[in-house]
């Protein structure tokens, strides 16, 4: 469960932290399924130094494991205000640039970086129920860094505080601070689709492997092409976690009604 200083940390900043989720044994078999599933899946998006595998929990059990761990279902309801269920899950493994001893200022350069969010705040990002110093979001990213990711390892730059402002870009929003994002492999990463966000290139001599798994609201829709097959929703016996998965609740929120009154 994230404490009341991370709930808080969340909403100022637009994302927080959680270390120690999984231990290292768990990551290793992370990597070795990632790296099977590279040598026997096309990839659905390659560049000259990444590959990318959506759809990760149809694949094998350990990413679903991964997935539907308590801590991070439990902190994806805290930071949403709702249950969940399952949007769309997928894999990265992206290597040094090639470019990174030549100008590393020019691969830095954040005006010329690949700013992005898929929703904005006035639909995404609310005041929670409970405590109205706290911000609720409806799309919530868990990155699950596999390999540690330090100052020059790629890790996702954030614009803090943009999960509450409207903008299109970094130009229309100077006002936030600049952050990389730096975990230890076995930590999770949580940060909305209302928060601006970036890829950025490795400058380090390192490899890096990340996971990501997102959650949204019972009443979303998953993410075109997310599906997750019938056999492999119908293996959990538990109906909370089948519906994560696989989407049945579809009818989550019934709207608001005086008790008693009809149609």
């Amino acid at each position: 469960m994230l404490t009341h200083e991370q709930l808080t940390d969340f909403s100022r900043r637009g994302w927080v932290i959680q270390e120690g989720v999984f231990d290292d044994d768990f990551m290793d078999a992370c990597r070795v399924a990632m790296d099977e599933l590279t040598a026997t899946q096309p990839a659905d998006s390659k560049g000259g130094d990444l590959v990318i595998n959506f759809g990760l929990i149809n694949h094998q059990q350990i990413f679903r494991d991964c997935f539907l761990h308590p801590t991070i279902i439990e902190g994806c309801r805290q930071l949403m205000g709702t249950e969940l269920r399952h949007r769309f899950t997928w894999m990265v493994i992206k290597e040094p640039h090639s470019e990174r001893h030549i100008d590393r200022q020019a691969l830095m350069d954040i005006d010329k970086l690949a700013w992005h969010r898929d929703m904005r705040p006035k639909w995404g990002t609310f005041v929670d129920d409970d405590d109205p110093s706290l911000a609720n979001c409806i799309l919530i990213n868990c990155m699950v860094p596999v390999t540690d990711i330090g100052p020059d390892d790629g890790g996702t730059m954030v614009l803090e505080g943009s999960h509450k402002l409207e903008g299109a870009g970094i130009s229309e929003l100077r006002q936030c601070p600049v952050a990389q994002i730096e975990a230890p492999r076995g930590s999770v990463v949580y940060f909305p689709e209302t928060l601006m966000h970036t890829a950025v290139p490795i400058l380090s001599e390192k490899k890096r492997y990340v996971m990501f798994y997102a959650f949204v609201p019972p009443w979303f829709e998953v993410w075109h092409g997310g599906e997750v097959p019938k056999g492999i929703v119908e293996s959990y016996d538990d109906m909370t976690l089948r519906r994560i998965i696989g989407g049945d609740e579809r009818w989550g929120y019934n709207g608001q009604s005086p008790t008693g009154l009809g149609g």
